[in-house]
């Protein structure tokens, strides 16, 4: 009877300190698992950074070209004809414009009709 109440009292002993392992191994495997969220974000945000980085860089680079162009005594000159149409001592300036093209398909279709009417006699 003693063996029965030795281990009686072994396993009573044992089951709280279960208990308070079990306790200690959720609240650590919580911890890990918000330890690994917030890796998760700051990995998506770190490389949404690194494209937006990627991006202001040809941004800059573009800019620092265009700049360059400008720079230029071409460019200067590109830029005053482009904006403000600016010609040399000299030079004309031809200003070609597109006619409309139904107009005169339009105009060629009442001639028939006129040419047509007359032949008739129809008004």
């Amino acid at each position: 009877m003693r063996k029965s109440k030795a281990k009686h009292k072994y396993l009573l002993m044992h089951i709280p300190i279960l208990l308070v392992l079990a306790l200690l191994t959720f609240f650590m495997a919580h911890a890990a698992w918000g330890m690994y969220a917030k890796y998760s974000v700051s990995r998506h945000n770190l490389k949404s950074k690194k494209n937006l980085l990627d991006e202001v860089q040809e941004n800059k680079n573009q800019l620092e070209r265009k700049l360059e162009f400008i720079k230029s005594d071409f460019g200067k000159e590109y830029l005053l004809r482009a904006n403000y149409s600016y010609a040399k001592d000299g030079e004309k300036m031809i200003v070609i414009t597109q006619s409309d093209t139904n107009d005169s398909v339009a105009s060629s279709t009442d001639k028939k009709q006129n040419w047509f009417s007359k032949l008739f006699n129809w008004r």
